[in-house]
């Protein structure tokens, strides 16, 4: 999805605008989906909800291909530390970590996290 968009575009300048073009897309399939979903810790970058499951994710974007290991740790402690998705119960509960390269436009890291 977002290799579609032209080159000179600018998505991958934030972390913020490439959730907010990830979430445009999901509404746009009309999938229920919630960004910045609040928790007594934290907020998570997206939620997305299924009749049988939840989806929790932390995004990251790496400014330099180095950065990548380092970000997707970072997400992971994130993640952890702030709980996020442990108040959804009754489904399955999927939390994943995804790590996006400015430089090579591209989603390098899609983790899931215990």
């Amino acid at each position: 999805m977002l290799v579609t968009y032209s080159y000179g575009s600018d998505i991958f300048r934030s972390e913020n605008l490439l959730r907010d073009i990830i979430y445009n897309a999901l509404l746009y399939c009309d999938m229920n989906c919630r960004r910045e979903d609040p928790n007594l810790f934290g907020r998570s970058d997206l939620l997305i909800v299924t009749p049988q499951s939840n989806y929790v994710f932390e995004f990251k974007l790496a400014r330099a291909d180095s950065d990548v290991s380092v970000l997707a740790k970072q997400a992971v402690e994130q993640m952890q530390k702030r709980c996020y998705g442990t108040g959804l119960t009754g489904k399955a509960l999927y939390r994943l970590i995804g790590v996006f390269s400015k430089k090579s436009r591209k989603l390098l890291v899609l983790q899931n996290v215990a």
